[in-house]
Formats: structure tokens, sequence, C-alpha cells
């Protein structure tokens, strides 16, 4: 009897190790991020950081056909989710605008 319940013992024992041992380990991805910050509702001042590396100021005012033509900001954010950007977040205020995006680090 006492047999039988070991053995049963080790059976349970040897299913656990073998169902952890195989058992997947997720990570959780790490991200990069990207902020667009416009000034003035003309565009004439867009400023743009990348992954905390990359920092420039682009002026797409030119590109705009009115007042409240915001197709260049949005073609902005197109390209970028072209390159494997993801929009979390856009908060546009009467002068200002905020873009928030982000991707998997490769």
């Amino acid at each position: 009897m006492t047999n039988k319940k070991f053995l049963a013992l080790i059976g349970v024992i040897a299913i656990i190790v073998v169902v952890f041992a195989f058992k997947s380990n997720p990570t959780k991805p790490s991200y990069s991020y990207l902020s667009i910050r416009t000034y003035h509702y003309d565009l004439d001042e867009v400023y743009i950081s990348v992954g905390g590396k990359e920092y420039k100021k682009i002026n797409l005012k030119r590109q705009q056909q009115g007042s409240f033509d915001l197709n260049p900001l949005i073609n902005l954010i197109n390209q970028y989710e072209n390159e494997g950007w993801d929009l979390q977040s856009i908060d546009n205020q009467v002068g200002t605008g905020f873009v928030w995006m982000r991707r998997v680090k490769e």
C-alpha cells in the first residue's frame, strides 16, 4: 500500500515538474516612445521627440490649406504609423496639440 502511495506521489511530482518545465514564459515587451507637440494653430512649430534620442523641429505651415487644416499633422501621424508606431493618445486644444505614440523595441 505504501509503495502505491509513494509511486503516485512520485508520479504527481513528475507531472508538475514536466508542466512547469515546458510552461511558456511570456516576457513583457519593452516600448520606445514618440511625442509630437504642436504650437500655434497654423502648425508652424511642430516638435518631435523619438525614443529619448532624436529631437527635431519641423514646419508644416507650407503644407496647410487653411486655418483649421490639420491634414499635414494627420499625414505625419500616418507616416509614423507606417513605420510601426501605434497612436496612444492625441490631445488638441486651442493653439496646441500633443500626440503620444509607441512601438515595441526591436
